[in-house]
């Protein structure tokens, strides 16, 4: 589904309203994602995300990526204590996150 949100004077009775185009029909109900989805395309960002089942399949299934992400951040916390940094500002945390990744990367080469 690719959705277009406009705002247009509908006839008759000139009467300003907000308007969905979706695969070539005009709608007057609002679409799931769709202003979402506009916003981003302006910017030039492709937002992947599971499909809904009232649209085409144009991702397919996310789970292996969504799986391998979450054992990433899973496996960086448990090894480089990420939730115990014991930082107290953004720059703070920032930097000891650094530090810790600096120092596994160190490892790693070492070997």
């Amino acid at each position: 589904m690719t959705a277009l949100h406009v705002r247009a004077v509908v006839l008759p009775g000139d009467e300003e309203r907000d308007l969905w185009i979706v695969n070539g029909r005009i709608r007057t109900e609002r679409v799931a994602g769709a202003e979402f989805e506009r916003d981003m395309t302006e910017l030039g960002i492709t937002f992947v995300r599971p499909d809904r089942r009232d649209e085409t399949r144009r991702f397919g299934t996310l789970a292996l990526i969504r799986q391998r992400i979450e054992s990433i951040i899973n496996t960086a916390k448990r090894q480089l204590s990420l939730e115990q940094h014991g930082a107290r500002t953004a720059a703070g945390v920032m930097a000891r996150v650094a530090q810790r990744i600096l120092a596994l990367a160190r490892v790693f080469h070492a070997e």
